[in-house]
């Protein structure tokens, strides 16, 4: 019997209701789920969040909430992993992504390789950030100077066998030495998989707003390619509001307003951290 494929995200309290509203009604209406299971890594869900979860016919998997969600998903999914048999895994943010088209095909393609998007902007937040405290001090500066120059691989949508996401794991334990910092992920996944062979998907299987050089219009709450082609996945990235270029983010006719200028703020800001990052050749 070949094994399933699994879906796994993960959620708080914060977004559990956005993820059964918004990010598993969109997957539901536009992704064929056969033969894939869909599973919630739970970080402090309420009692009636649960519930919800478990009527829309997902599964719940409670963890321990003792780093940043972002970090601790990798290790809960590896202990999944070791636990039940999966093909193809797709772990994907669960707080600010929609679907609108199907993305099954993106399972039987490059199934040896771990698949992700690049940003289509690169924004060096390790520069910025206390992200880089997560990793071994003796680390952190050739993490950073073999970055600076890379296109940016977005941890929001990465898509691999099975056996890949174990391998991950294993690089977090033997690069970090705790699990605390927002986006420490994201260093781990681009300094991993540059230095590895992965399949780089069309943006499109990962539309990260705020980075976006490509064109998009919003029409009845769907957004859409310069081509007027529904994007499959949009992702309305940001740390906190300000930096996310979309309010009322969802799945309906009556969500998502793009905001007329903070992206520009936000991307004035990160232009400044990227010329410095430059000039130092990536050193922190």
């Amino acid at each position: 019997m070949v094994a399933k494929h699994l879906i796994i995200t993960a959620s708080d309290s914060r977004c559990g209701d956005f993820l059964v509203d918004h990010w598993h009604h969109s997957l539901r209406e536009n992704v064929c789920l056969h033969d894939i299971d869909v599973v919630v890594l739970d970080y402090g869900l309420s009692s009636a969040q649960r519930h919800r979860i478990l009527d829309a016919g997902m599964l719940l998997r409670r963890c321990r909430h003792d780093g940043h969600v972002t970090n601790v998903r990798y290790r809960d999914t590896a202990a999944l992993l070791t636990e039940q048999p999966y093909n193809q895994v797709l772990l994907v943010d669960g707080g600010d992504i929609i679907f609108q088209a199907d993305i099954r095909h993106l399972f039987s393609s490059a199934v040896d390789r771990i698949r992700a998007v690049c940003d289509e902007r690169k924004y060096s937040l390790h520069a910025v950030l206390p992200i880089l405290n997560d990793f071994h001090v003796d680390q952190r500066q050739a993490i950073s100077r073999y970055l600076h120059h890379r296109p940016q691989i977005n941890g929001g949508f990465v898509l691999g066998p099975a056996a890949a996401f174990l391998r991950l794991w294993g690089e977090f334990q033997r690069l970090t030495q705790s699990m605390n910092q927002f986006a420490a992920d994201q260093v781990l996944l681009n300094y991993v998989l540059h230095r590895e062979d992965f399949e780089e998907l069309p943006s499109r299987y990962n539309f990260v707003l705020v980075a976006a050089r490509s064109q998009f219009k919003v029409r009845e709450g769907r957004f859409y390619d310069a081509d007027g082609s529904l994007i499959p996945v949009v992702h309305n990235a940001g740390h906190m509001p300000f930096f996310r270029r979309v309010s009322r983010f969802g799945y309906g006719s009556d969500r998502n307003v793009v905001k007329a200028t903070s992206h520009l703020a936000v991307r004035s800001l990160f232009a400044g951290v990227d010329f410095l990052s430059r000039l130092t050749g990536g050193g922190t």
